[in-house]
């Protein structure tokens, strides 16, 4: 398969994990990705583990290196990594 590059652009400092993998983290916010073609997800979590940026970017033949930007994602999404209860006692 292909292989193309996305720019995943978002606030300094933050982890970002790629097509739903997160037990590694594929890099750094504002760095470029090295994808296959087709759709992809880049996502940042919180301290419980839930995805709170998220952007989704396709490369292929007419588009091979693209730019994604983060947007929010209200109210953070648990992932299977976040504890039960997680975020509740501040309201989220």
């Amino acid at each position: 398969m292909p292989w193309g590059s996305v720019r995943v652009i978002g606030p300094d400092g933050r982890e970002v994990y790629v097509n739903g993998n997160y037990e590694d983290v594929a890099g750094g916010t504002n760095e470029i990705f090295a994808v296959e073609y087709g759709n992809n997800r880049f996502e940042t979590l919180d301290e419980w583990f839930r995805i709170d940026l998220r952007a989704d970017a396709e490369v292929n033949d007419a588009q091979p290196h693209v730019e994604s930007e983060l947007a929010p994602v209200e109210p953070p999404e648990p992932t299977a990594l976040t504890p039960p209860g997680a975020g509740e006692a501040d309201g989220q």
